[in-house]
């Protein structure tokens, strides 16, 4: 009995320590991510990340990812959202990670990638908390400061000096949709060489934003 309840207390701890990281986390930019440490041990090369405040994203950046996700739950809903086109690109949505934009947040932040019953929990839990608790604004600036766009380059300001030599703030449809494109599946696709499955997506995410 006394094994329990040191286990109950032990997992009351955990969801509170949880949730209050999370809150702190809506004024606290984080300093550092799992991801980002994960990916700075497995590799020699030069990591570049830089954090910049929300205004200072391109708005053509943060409608791209809007657009994506509405294009996700469009198809784990099973909602034609996207003018009859879903049909006809079953193999371009089939191939995207189907974790919501929360979740991958969460898996940035706080966890790994992985398919285990484990870390889907762990997720999930996470993923609920951040719904709860921050405004799709503070999602959009923490992801896209976050989120690894490939050759070792975290947040939309490493990535758009590292692809275009611009500024987030300089970031335009063309290079948004194609980066929003291949999020969060930069260990598979690629900006610099584009697949003819990301062209597609890309073009799908351009075509949801002109709506």
């Amino acid at each position: 009995m006394k094994l329990i309840r040191n286990l109950i207390g032990l997992l009351f701890s955990l969801v509170i320590l949880s949730a209050v990281v999370v809150i702190v986390y809506i004024w606290v930019n984080p300093p550092v991510t799992s991801v980002f440490i994960q990916h700075k041990f497995s590799t020699s090369e030069r990591v570049s990340k830089f954090w910049v405040d929300s205004d200072l994203i391109s708005p053509y950046m943060k409608d791209a990812v809007l657009a994506s996700e509405r294009i996700n739950l469009a198809q784990q809903t099973g909602l034609d959202a996207i003018s009859g086109i879903l049909d006809d690109l079953v193999p371009v949505l089939t191939e995207r990670d189907d974790r919501s934009l929360q979740k991958r947040i969460a898996v940035d932040l706080f966890l790994w990638k992985s398919d285990s019953g484990f870390v889907r929990y762990l997720e999930s839990w996470f993923g609920f908390l951040i719904h709860l608790f921050w405004s799709e604004h503070r999602m959009l600036e923490v992801h896209l400061n976050t989120a690894y766009f490939g050759e070792h380059q975290f947040g939309v300001q490493a990535a758009a000096q590292h692809f275009w030599r611009l500024d987030s703030d300089q970031v335009g449809p063309a290079q948004a949709t194609l980066a929003a494109a291949v999020l969060p599946n930069t260990d598979r696709f690629s900006i610099r060489n584009p697949s003819p499955v990301v062209r597609a997506r890309q073009a799908l995410i351009m075509a949801e934003m002109a709506k």
